[in-house]
């Protein structure tokens, strides 16, 4: 499916990071763009680049198409504000799973709406190019894939969004359709919750080495390889590791992880963990 030239698309939050991002891909469709904005430093990003500013009410009863590429902390109160004043049959798209898996987004049953999160550009995807190789969020030359939620509405305005979403992000190769319980899942109880968890501590060992004199290239190289090549034996089956490697892998799981770790896989963690993200009182920290 292709985007209409008619489609009239919506970016809230345009003067942020994500949605200069997103905007700097936008502007190259057909489609009139309309850059919503109205904190003063956002205001200010898009004015130096030649972008007029939209304010909310002027624009909204017109939009086809609503990206909200906001904090997730401010979801409740902007959807609150601006989805009465939508126009029917519109989209809304969400691009992170919190807000909505915590019921804290302005639902109206004449819109419809789609959730996504990128995958950036994962370690061991082949980039087209070299620049993919060194754009490692992803939306400018690398490579990457999205996962999305057909939340509400119709299945044709889904596919709509997705379409959309992959100028938003573009290169896309694929669009991986799952469950938005799966995609909270995912973010934060993997990524975040665990992921980035364990990659401060490997900050923490670059700041270690650097107090044993060891020379910080030669640190990192010696570490991201090693990191790089661990997660292929242990995730795709590469090389195997030593003998004398997994015992001293065992030997740090007992002396640095807790034995009881998958505790943050619960929904109960993945309810707490959220309602501290969007800083909901105990009332309203429950899923539905």
């Amino acid at each position: 499916m292709s985007i209409p030239n008619e489609i009239k698309i919506g970016i809230l939050g345009a003067g942020g990071k994500m949605g200069m991002r997103i905007g700097a891909n936008l502007k190259k469709l057909s489609n009139e763009i309309f850059y919503i904005e109205n904190a003063e430093a956002g205001i200010k990003r898009l004015d130096e680049i030649g972008i007029e500013v939209s304010a909310p009410t002027a624009v909204m009863g017109q939009l086809d198409f609503l990206i909200l590429a906001v904090p997730d902390l401010y979801i409740n109160k902007i959807t609150t504000e601006v989805v009465p004043d939508m126009k029917s049959d519109a989209i809304v798209l969400l691009l992170d799973p919190a807000a909505a898996y915590m019921d804290q987004v302005c639902i109206r049953e004449d819109l419809h709406y789609t959730v996504i999160h990128p995958c950036h550009p994962a370690l061991f995807k082949d980039q087209p190019t070299l620049e993919g190789y060194h754009d490692h969020f992803g939306g400018i030359s690398g490579l990457q894939d999205i996962v999305s939620t057909h939340w509400k509405g119709t299945r044709d305005k889904y596919e709509l969004a997705c379409d959309v979403v992959r100028e938003m992000f573009a290169p896309v190769d694929q669009i991986f359709e799952i469950t938005l319980k799966q995609m909270a899942f995912l973010e934060p109880s993997v990524v975040e919750v665990c992921g980035l968890s364990l990659v401060s501590v490997f900050k923490e060992l670059v700041e270690e080495m650097d107090k044993r004199g060891i020379p910080k290239e030669a640190g990192m190289s010696f570490l991201l390889g090693h990191i790089k090549i661990e997660l292929a034996i242990l995730l795709l089956g590469s090389n195997p590791a030593s003998d004398a490697a997994m015992i001293a892998m065992d030997y740090g799981k007992d002396k640095i992880i807790k034995a009881d770790w998958k505790k943050v896989l619960t929904d109960e963690s993945l309810n707490e963990v959220l309602a501290k993200m969007l800083k909901l009182d105990k009332n309203s920290a429950q899923a539905p």
